[in-house]
């Protein structure tokens, strides 16, 4: 019992904590504007079934504007860059919506980090080593 973790940290919190300009109010459009998107959550058991996914292809142009509606609102208040990579795609909606909204434990915390900076490193045009 003493190696386990509990869920301490929200990526979304941190980031509000760290950001003066947003309000209170603000904070609770944007938590209600996730909460909106709770057909983005992976919940372990239910994985293979489709029909989140079939939902979210049928209403990708209600789901995108939310997304878009998140992304605008944090670019206003200086983040820079979108919290949503892709608003038509649901595999990396739903991966950006558990990245930034979902609880984790400090090491599920650091691992996704390292995971997106490696993603990053990875799909960045400046990193591609061109051969001379």
């Amino acid at each position: 019992m003493d190696n386990m973790e509990f869920k301490t940290e929200q990526r979304l919190q941190n980031i509000v904590r760290e950001n003066r300009s947003i309000s209170n109010e603000e904070y609770s459009k944007l938590i209600t504007a996730f909460d909106n998107l709770g057909i983005l959550r992976k919940i372990p058991g239910v994985l293979g079934n489709g029909r989140d996914e079939r939902t979210f292809y049928l209403k990708r142009d209600e789901f995108a504007a939310k997304m878009e509606w998140i992304n605008k609102f944090m670019r206003s208040k200086g983040f820079t860059e979108d919290m949503f990579r892709n608003v038509t795609d649901y595999v990396i909606s739903s991966d950006d919506y558990d990245y930034y909204y979902e609880y984790k434990t400090p090491t599920q915390y650091k691992k996704d980090e390292e995971a997106r900076e490696a993603l990053k490193k990875r799909t960045d045009p400046d990193d591609i080593d061109i051969p001379q």
